[in-house]
């Protein structure tokens, strides 16, 4: 996803207003406002090739930008350049800047309207935005993040781009999965299995030893940790029944309030399981 640069935009839109306002004649005029303007429309047309219906008519602005900045620089060198020399090419240059100028902004107003659509994400609950899109996972404590792998960390940030932008089914989906990628490594760290590498199918497959672990008398575990386990265990076996299991089924739809409660919940039961895992080395998720 690219985000789309709008102060650019209008700004490009001020300039470009500001030359159409000359007349043909003021030449130096032209070319001093054409120094910015043809730069932006080259970057606008490198960084946003969907609009491929302005891509024309904005390299013949720039290309006859360019002729016209030659003609300048060949008379600067003049010991006395007359700038408003009569010459009818000149003229027809500048007349042609013009009107290639206008046609551009005619046929880029479509072309934006058309293939670069903008979209106004509104707020869900307290969360920012910017910040839901770009990086959810930093509604967690960044004491809890050190405890995260990046597997976890991405499953988050995916699952807040989704409620960002109103798809809430698949963030809850997403959230579920990073408490599966967190669930799974807490599993591997209490109950020591033989072959920790190995995902297991469901979460009652997780959940059976840990409910084990908190019922058995000649565990090794002390009262701390099988406080801990326990805890988990009930946060975990409710998500499961209520949110999980549920989720699964391709007739469940999630609204906007549903998935914020899933978030918020799922995002507790990972704080509450990174209390014991150990610290990560992460590098940058892009």
């Amino acid at each position: 996803m690219k985000i789309v640069n709008l102060p650019f935009i209008y700004q490009l839109g001020v300039e470009m207003h500001e030359l159409l306002r000359l007349d043909y004649k003021a030449r130096l005029d032209i070319l001093m406002a054409s120094v910015p303007i043809r730069y932006s429309i080259e970057r606008l047309l490198n960084e946003y090739p969907a609009l491929t219906t302005s891509r024309k008519p904005g390299e013949d602005v720039v290309s006859t930008m360019k002729q016209n900045m030659e003609w300048f620089d060949e008379m600067k060198v003049k010991e006395i350049p007359d700038w408003n020399v009569v010459d009818s090419a000149v003229d027809y240059k500048f007349q042609a800047v013009l009107k290639q100028a206008r046609n551009f902004e005619t046929v880029l107003k479509a072309d934006l309207l058309e293939n670069l659509v903008a979209y106004h994400p509104q707020q869900k609950a307290i969360y920012s935005t910017t910040l839901l899109i770009a990086h959810a996972e930093n509604a967690l404590h960044a004491q809890d993040l050190k405890k995260l792998t990046q597997k976890a960390i991405q499953e988050i940030r995916e699952s807040g781009r989704c409620l960002a932008f109103d798809n809430y089914t698949a963030s809850g989906f997403h959230m579920l999965r990073a408490l599966e990628v967190v669930l799974h490594e807490y599993y591997v760290l209490i109950c020591n299995p033989e072959n920790p590498d190995k995902t297991l199918n469901n979460w009652a497959a997780y959940l059976g030893p840990l409910y084990k672990l908190i019922n058995e008398e000649n565990t090794t575990l002390n009262e701390k940790e099988k406080s801990h386990v326990k805890k988990v265990y009930y946060l975990l076996q409710q998500i499961k029944d209520l949110d999980r299991n549920n989720i699964m089924h391709p007739e469940t739809v999630l609204n906007e309030a549903e998935a914020l409660t899933l978030f918020d919940v799922a995002k507790t039961a990972i704080k509450v399981i990174a209390e014991k895992l150990p610290d990560k080395i992460q590098t940058e998720i892009i």
